[in-house]
């Protein structure tokens, strides 16, 4: 049975084809039969043909607009593939809807062909389908590009159907800009070739965009150049464009009122020493413009050859002259030496071989060729021909004055040797020296180089005549007396024919070495006194000094105060010399002073032995006993003494030592300050100090301290009182000792209402006290509260408070 009741098909074993003849679901059931046995079997058969129809989601559109395309058959569980052709593109294997957009303007054509479950197609085409519409993006800079931050405006070339709504500007330098109406323009800051693009939209809502590559130029040309600065007169000067910049354009001026349009124009200056400023001014492609002016750049100028020289004079051979230019203007240079030699260094140095003058000279060659030359003069002296030594008188006895008349080449520092180991350094040739000794002297003078080269010259030798006395001794210094032994040196170039000693004590003698003895401190002049042969008298002196040894004595007090520090003093009986003085005080201590202080930590009796000796170590030894006795003492027998404000103590110490003298400190409230034991009644805190004297001298202080309190020992109040005029107990107030004034005095009721108060009252005065009135009437019998605010003679405040009992 095929699914339709009306067919049914028997066959055997080869299975039936049928169609079926409307689009539906059947369902096809296979029945076999063997004899009585049968088996069945059923397929659901679902016979599909879907028309192809499809809608768009919005017709007509705009470019690149994104629009969809939907079939719109029913059955889509019938439908396999579905296959879209869109103008001449085909998209197979989609799905029921695509989204789809055209790039250009137009109308198109759409085709859907749809392919069923079981293989059946349909397709449908319409013509002219869809519509693409919109506004057509269009624009021109208004030139090639500009100069930075130049102004650049966009002419708008763009048509529209509708009309345009906004225009959004890319400038290709990182800057966007949206308008709704022109004009379009924008200023470039930075140089470079750029990008510009338009979008467009128009009042449907339609866009186009527009991007013109290398659109606008900005330039910066930067003009610049080079040249030769210094240059010959009348010579072509190249100038070299160094500038910067795309299809640059050139005008030159050379300062001089000429000009150029030449990239690297040749100039020639006139004549004559001047300077004149170049200017150029460049050009580029889209009209951007730079210029530059170097001022007074190019300074024409003839070469001037100088030069200097160092050792160009010399006495010995060869002498290296160094040469250093100090010409200007030059380009390049020569050197003549005027021996032949030559050299095109800037600082050569040359050696001259030979004695003799000679003329170096330098040849400048300025930028251009122009030539200019200078030139010096090199000596070498020959020292045999240069050098002279004239001298007068030559020959004295014991000293002569001579005059020397130098000859020394110019131009050389000497120094002139007398011979007696003085020199003179002043390059004076006039001199005028005296030999003050005996001797031969061989005078010369002596020049050098830089180089280390030594020129001499010596003079006719000096001789004076005579000797020249000199002894020594074994001893020259020592103390009483002592016999001193004489060496006799003498210096002589003339034959000695007579010799006497002076020893300065009265004594001579004509022996040529000898020895005497002397007595007694002093100090003795010896002399040697000699004649030669040509009676040339001479003498020498020299000191013999006898100290006394020293006869010592100290002078100091016999008895010291314990830690008390005490001079003592070295006396010496005529002393003759320095003296060296060394103490020692018995308790370790020393010193190297003629007159010390020392102190004693201890008590006790010590030795002080003092040593005082010359300067050759001669000594004098001396002793002095001396008793350190302890301090006095005063001790505090209660310390501090507490006493109420207005009161009065005694002072108790307890003393040591053989005092004789009491001074007491301060002096205030003391009823006496030099006695032991004194009356203080001071009014504040005070600490009171006893200095101390022995019989010795010795002194030493004490202290004690008497505080002063104010409590309430220093005043009475009442706790009852009767004002019923009876002339007893009748008024309130504080009485007391020690006391300054009431800064303050209340009473209050038991209800805290104050019905009485005064300030500033004095105390014991009942005057200013409560008679027990509030308001003008007799208080009422009751307790009382009152507060009282008390300033002690001593400066402290007390408050105080309490009840009083009123009776009537």
């Amino acid at each position: 049975r095929m699914g339709d009741p009306a067919n049914t098909i028997i066959f055997g074993a080869t299975p039936p084809v049928f169609t079926y003849p409307a689009i539906g679901t059947y369902t096809a059931t296979l029945i076999v039969t063997n004899g009585p046995c049968s088996y069945q079997a059923s397929k659901q058969i679902i016979i599909a043909d879907e028309p192809a129809d499809f809608t768009i989601s919005k017709n007509p559109i705009c470019k690149s607009e994104v629009f969809t395309l939907s079939a719109t058959t029913s059955k889509v569980a019938n439908i396999k593939d579905y296959t879209w052709k869109i103008g001449s593109v085909t998209l197979n294997d989609t799905t029921r809807s695509i989204d789809y957009s055209l790039p250009a303007y137009g109308t198109y054509d759409v085709t859907l062909t749809l392919e069923d479950i079981n293989g059946c197609a349909n397709t449908k085409t319409i013509t002219n389908y869809i519509t693409v519409k919109g506004p057509v993006a269009n624009f021109i800079p208004n030139g090639p590009g500009g100069c930075v931050s130049s102004n650049i405006n966009f002419t708008d070339l763009s048509t529209s159907v509708g009309p345009i709504t906004q225009w959004t500007w890319n400038y290709g330098d990182g800057n966007q800009q949206t308008y709704t109406s022109p004009p379009f323009n924008h200023t470039y800051t930075q140089t470079g070739s750029y990008t510009v693009s338009l979008i467009i939209k128009e009042n449907a809502n339609c866009s186009d965009t527009l991007s013109l590559s290398n659109a606008v130029l900005i330039t910066q040309p930067v003009a610049a150049f080079r040249g030769d600065t210094v240059f010959c007169p009348l010579s072509p000067l190249q100038l070299v464009d160094t500038s910067s910049g795309s299809g640059l354009t050139y005008t030159w001026y050379f300062g001089d009122g000429g000009t150029s349009t030449l990239q690297n124009p040749k100039h020639s200056y006139p004549g004559g020493n001047n300077s004149y400023t170049v200017k150029l001014v460049i050009k580029d492609l889209v009209g951007c413009q730079d210029s530059i002016t170097k001022n007074q750049y190019v300074k024409i100028r003839s070469p001037k050859s100088s030069f200097s020289m160092v050792d160009s004079i010399g006495v010995c051979i060869p002498l290296i002259t160094s040469f250093t230019l100090t010409g200007t203007d030059y380009q390049s240079l020569l050197w003549d030496f005027g021996d032949g030699g030559t050299s095109t260094l800037l600082t050569p140095s040359h050696f001259y071989n030979s004695y003799g003058t000679f003329t170096p000279k330098l040849y400048l060659t300025g930028p251009g060729g122009c030539i200019d030359s200078s030139q010096g003069t090199v000596k070498t002296y020959d020292p045999s021909i240069y050098m002279q030594v004239a001298a007068a008188p030559v020959s004295a006895c014991n000293s002569i004055t001579t005059d020397f008349n130098l000859t020394t080449p110019a131009g050389f520092k000497f120094q002139f040797f007398f011979g007696d180991g003085k020199v003179d350094n002043s390059q004076q040739t006039s001199l005028t020296h005296q030999y003050n000794t005996p001797g031969t002297y061989t005078p010369y003078i002596y020049l050098t180089d830089k180089f280390g080269c030594e020129a001499y010259r010596y003079g006719t030798p000096i001789s004076v005549y005579g000797a020249i006395p000199l002894f020594g001794k074994d001893r020259k210094e020592f103390c009483d007396q002592g016999q001193v032994v004489f060496k006799n040196y003498t210096i002589n170039n003339d034959p000695i024919i007579s010799t006497i000693w002076d020893f300065g004590d009265g004594n001579t003698s004509n022996a040529y070495e000898p020895s005497h003895v002397f007595t007694g401190a002093g100090t003795y002049i010896v002399r040697l006194s000699v004649t030669t042969q040509n009676q040339c008298p001479s003498s020498f002196t020299d000191t013999i000094r006898v100290y006394k040894t020293p006869d010592l004595s100290i002078v100091g007090k016999d008895t010291i105060c314990i830690n008390n520090a005490e001079t003592f003093n070295g006396i010496i009986t005529q002393p003759d010399s320095t003296i060296v003085w060394q103490w020692a005080f018995g308790n370790g201590g020393t010193s190297q002073i003629q007159s010390p202080s020392i102190k004693y930590a201890a008590a006790g009796n010590y030795t002080i032995n003092l040593t005082a000796a010359n300067k050759l170590g001669c000594s004098d030894i001396e002793t002095h006993l001396v008793n350190v006795v302890a301090l006095p003492t005063a001790i505090a027998a209660t310390n501090p003494i507490t006493i109420i404000s207005g009161g009065s103590t005694t002072l108790n110490m307890n003393y040591t030592g053989p005092i004789i003298n009491y001074n007491w400190l301060p002096t205030q409230n003391l009823d006496c300050t030099n006695c032991p034991v004194p009356i203080a009644n001071p009014q504040f805190t005070t600490k009171y100090a006893v200095q101390v004297q022995d019989r010795f001298g010795c002194k030493n202080t004490g202290y004690i301290t008497v505080q002063v309190a104010c409590t309430g020992q220093n005043f009475f109040i009442p706790n009852t009182f009767s004002p019923n005029g009876d002339g007893s107990n009748d008024i309130f107030y504080l009485r007391g000792t020690g006391l300054f004034r009431v800064k303050a005095f209340r009473v209050f009721n038991r209800w805290g209402e104050l019905v009485f108060e005064k300030r500033e009252i004095p105390v014991n005065n009942s005057a200013y006290g409560w008679d027990g009135t509030y308001k003008g009437k007799k208080g009422q019998a009751d307790v009382y509260i009152y507060q009282v605010e008390i300033l002690c003679s001593n400066g402290e405040l007390i408050k105080y408070a309490g009840n009083i009992a009123l009776l009537q």
